[in-house]
């Protein structure tokens, strides 16, 4: 049996409650409360009506399908297309209904039945009572007094029986209204049972009542036939009731028999359909055929010109046919004329004619339905619904999605990088805003990007060349006392030279010295003639000093060219070497005392000094200074002037090389394969190069294995020993036939 209502009892608190038959309409769900119907309450879901307040605890609730029966869902009109849709609803509203019925009249089927045992079980307490009195009579001759007080209580259980009766045609006019509201009469038929269950409470006290009159009515003969007679009555009153209750079975009979009577019209409905005449299509007026019989049937595609054809009889006034309205046509060969049917276009639903009662409308939509997207139609929405973030499914939007004319304002964009797609021209950049930060430390800008620097110290001489020293390629600039030093300087010097000569002058003077030397040249302000003078007044062309204080040109070492020292040289103050020709040969060498130090640069310690302090050669640098080691014009090592020693070749030590900073460069196997190697190495989490032996077969990276399957190996493929732990492999290890212990090195890790 179809389900057509769920029930419940109320707890106080509880408002929300499910129901699991569908129906058409949320006007045909229904709903009482202990039998009296409500409309207190709204639909939470399609399956939930929601109580406006909780029923009390103990209310009886019943949620019930009361189909509408009166009118039907969809009317068809001739010249008008049958749905399906609607076909389905008609049906569907006359299955419901029959469902409805079916149920009702079940209910009130077995409440009637309820109602006739009951009945029956009064009838069986009336014969008991009848027993009883018969004992009565017998044991009541003497019992007259206590038999008037039995008549009393017989009258009782007479009026008690009339009621019976009375409440059991109340349950007949009950069951009779079940056929029309099978809901009244299921509830007025619980009543009757109700009822009739009292009238068989109160037989039963008139038989307490009987049998108490046995007892004491011995001497009431008189009295008991009189109550004899009124038990007689009783049970003819309770045949009446059964006879009542006989009759509400036969009337939920009735409602029973025009339940199927809907059933059978549902099926009739059906069968009328499904025998509907098929019509056969032709595609226009000018197609259909020569020689019908009588009743056939066409379905013309294309009426056009129907209304100027003599063919066809009883078209609808103003009706002239067109590509869209399709014709449909019988035809009468007592006539021989095609008779009119129907007309219907290609778009059924522009002529299809609804019933305005069962529209659908905004207040006919409960606030809390949920209506499935699936039902809605697709399109634009109406401007007046408005979408949040939250409505939109993240990742879905596409440039497509964006109007070309949307500009977007910037302060819904996002912060950030922009992506690499994306490029900035000098346009998009504010004039000013550009600062250090922005740009990259390896740009590497052209200097042809950059313009001409034309204010003074804007670069600082630690950023160029610039040195006092005698560097080569090096931009000149003075030290803090204004001198530099410099090689072989071409230059024409006009005017005077003013202050003392130090040192010595190597090399040859060329050209006139036009002016006057002023100075402490010896004791001589002017020469112009020198032979062997130790004082010259004057000396104009001197070209050979042969001797000075006596002493030959010989004693003396050349300034002009290179010379020899065949003697020892005592230097009682600095000496300053600026020629770069400048060669000084002993038979001994060029002996420093201890502590004694050569200095190279401006002035004592102010750049290199290189001395022996008794114990060590030192080689000191009075400023940021680096010292190369050159094979010829290349660099093959440098001490950089921060501790860092820099080799252009290969640097082989017989020793440890122990370095405090990090070790940069290449290494070769032989070298990491020695730092990594030995019966030393081992560690959880340490590396090792190990060969595996006993295996020839090709090993990818990943492979694991345990330590004793390891031998530690060097570069020299000598095995030292076996690793403990599990170790795995870091990188390919071909496998080689001839267990050659190099090949089958590799590096190795332990993990645990």
């Amino acid at each position: 049996m179809a389900t057509t209502q769920n029930t419940y009892t109320g707890n106080g608190s509880t408002t929300n409650y499910s129901f699991t038959f569908e129906y058409l309409k949320q006007a045909h769900v229904k709903v009482t409360l202990d039998t009296v119907a409500t409309t207190a309450f709204t639909f939470a879901n399609a399956t939930t009506i929601s109580f406006t307040t909780a029923p009390a605890s103990g209310v009886a609730i019943r949620i019930f399908r009361d189909t509408n029966l009166d009118t039907v869902s969809s009317t068809f009109f001739a010249g008008s297309a049958i749905k399906a849709e609607d076909l389905n609803e008609n049906f569907t509203q006359n299955l419901y209904v029959t469902q409805e019925s079916d149920f009702d009249a079940t209910t009130a089927v077995t409440t009637a039945n309820a109602a006739a045992t009951t009945a029956n079980a009064a009838n069986t307490k009336s014969d008991t009572a009848v027993t009883t009195a018969n004992g009565a009579v017998t044991t009541a001759n003497g019992a007259v007094t206590t038999a008037n007080a039995a008549d009393a209580k017989s009258d009782t259980a007479i009026a008690d029986s009339a009621s019976a009766v009375t409440t059991a045609n109340t349950a007949s006019t009950n069951a009779s209204a079940a056929v029309t509201t099978a809901n009244t009469a299921s509830t007025n038929a619980s009543a009757a049972v109700t009822t009739a269950n009292t009238a068989s409470t109160n037989i039963s006290a008139a038989v307490t009542t009987a049998n108490t009159a046995s007892t004491n009515a011995s001497a009431a003969v008189t009295t008991a036939n009189a109550a004899d007679a009124k038990a007689d009555t009783a049970i003819t009153n309770s045949a009446a009731a059964v006879t009542t209750a006989n009759a509400a079975d036969t009337k939920a009979d009735t409602a029973i028999a025009d339940s199927s009577t809907a059933v059978s019209i549902s099926v009739s409905v059906s069968s009328t359909v499904a025998d509907l005449v098929p019509y056969a299509p032709v595609a226009n007026i000018a197609a259909i055929q020569a020689s019908p019989a009588d009743g056939d049937r066409v379905e013309v595609e294309d009426s056009t010109g129907a209304g100027a054809s003599a063919l066809i009889t009883g078209l609808p006034s103003g009706f002239t046919g067109n590509s869209s309205a399709v014709l449909r046509i019988e035809y009468d060969a007592t006539n021989t004329i095609w008779n009119f049917k129907q007309y219907l276009y290609r778009d059924p639903d522009a002529r299809y004619i609804e019933d305005n009662a069962a529209q659908i409308v905004d207040a006919d939509v409960n606030a809390s339905a949920a209506i499935g997207l699936s039902k809605l139609a697709t399109g634009a929405l109406p401007a007046a619904i408005t979408i949040a973030s939250a409505n939109i499914v993240d990742g879905t939007i596409v440039n497509a999605d964006v109007n070309a004319s949307a500009a977007i304002d910037l302060s819904k964009l996002a912060t950030g990088a922009l992506p690499t797609g994306i490029t900035v021209a000098s346009t998009n950049i504010v004039d000013g805003t550009i600062v250090n930060a922005d740009v990259n430390e390896s740009a590497s800008i052209a200097d042809t990007k950059l313009d001409t620097i034309s204010t003074a110290g804007k670069v600082s001489n630690s950023a160029t060349t610039a040195t006092n020293a005698n560097t080569a390629s090096a931009i000149v600039s003075r030290d803090g006392s204004g001198n530099f030093s410099a090689g072989t300087v071409t230059a024409s010097l006009t005017g005077d030279v003013t202050g003392n000569l130090t040192g010595n002058v190597t090399g040859n003077v060329t050209g006139n010295v036009t002016g006057n030397l002023t100075g402490n040249a010896d004791t001589a302000t002017s020469a112009t003639s020198a032979g062997n003078a130790t004082t010259a007044d004057s000396a104009t062309n001197a070209t050979n000093a042969d001797t000075v204080d006596s002493l030959h040109a010989s004693s003396f070492v050349r300034s002009d060219a290179d010379d020899t020292i065949t003697g020892g040289i005592t230097f009682e103050h600095a000496v300053t070497f600026n020629h770069t020709g400048l060669s000084i040969v002993t038979d001994g060498g060029l002996v420093f005392n201890d502590a004694q130090y050569l200095y190279f640069g401006s002035g004592a310690g102010a750049d290199i000094k290189i001395g022996y302090t008794g114990s060590d050669l030192d080689v000191s640098m009075g400023g940021a200074h680096n010292i190369y080691i050159k094979e010829g014009s290349a660099i093959r090592h440098t001490f950089e002037d921060g501790g860092h020693y820099v080799a252009s070749g290969n640097i082989t030590a017989g020793g440890n090389i122990t370095a405090g900073g990090s070790l940069t460069g290449t290494l070769g196997n032989t070298q990491v394969r020695n730092a990594t190697a030995s019966s030393g190495v081992g560690a959880k989490g340490t590396y090792a190069f190990c060969g595996r032996r006993n295996n020839t077969a090709d090993r990818a990276a990943g492979t694991t294995t345990a330590g004793s399957n390891l031998r530690y190996s060097n570069a020299n493929a000598s095995e030292s020993g076996t690793p403990s732990g599990s170790w795995r492999l870091m990188g390919r290890l071909a496998g080689d036939s001839g267990q050659d212990t190099t090949k089958e090195t590799s590096l190795w890790i332990r993990y645990s």
